[in-house]
């Protein structure tokens, strides 16, 4: 589960829903003022990920006008058009289709509310695993596995649940 393209990506590549959440914020850069702290408060595990994130929230503080051109002239300006083609590259599935430009905004909302929370959620569990499994090396008890075991069901579980469709 730990090396599961969901949570880690694979070489080159982002985790697939941080990408998906920066592509949503790219095509509707208005989700940085309607969620700003929620966008700022995202747990990005991918270096260029976090660094595009953090640049959208920079130029959304500067009043940069938020439409999709201006935000994407901008955040070329500052030498980030690999990073924005990185995450082009990585949305392949058609099924998310809210981060899609000409996706109806009530749609975006939608997809968007979930994917950034079963993110953050998911993130948050694989922190805790790693936590327990290194406290486990420091102090192997039966506490602390079944509490390694508990961590890996729930995160299947949530694995499972986005994997079926239920959004």
């Amino acid at each position: 589960l730990k090396q599961s393209r969901l949570v880690t990506g694979d070489a080159g590549q982002p985790p697939y829903r941080e990408a998906l959440l920066a592509k949503t914020l790219l095509n509707h850069p208005w989700l940085l003022e309607d969620c700003c702290e929620e966008v700022a408060g995202l747990p990005f595990t991918s270096r260029p990920l976090g660094l595009l994130r953090d640049r959208l929230l920079e130029l959304q503080s500067e009043q940069t006008p938020l439409d999709t051109g201006e935000i994407r002239a901008q955040l070329s300006k500052l030498g980030l058009d690999s990073i924005m083609a990185l995450v082009e590259r990585a949305i392949t599935h058609k099924s998310d289709r809210f981060s899609e430009p000409d996706a109806p905004r009530a749609d975006v909302e939608i997809g968007w509310r979930h994917t950034a929370s079963l993110h953050a959620t998911q993130v948050g569990w694989k922190r805790a695993l790693d936590a327990a499994t290194l406290e486990f090396q420091n102090d192997p008890s039966e506490d602390l596995l079944a509490r390694i075991e508990e961590i890996k069901r729930v995160m299947a579980e949530g694995l499972e649940t986005e994997g079926s469709g239920d959004r």
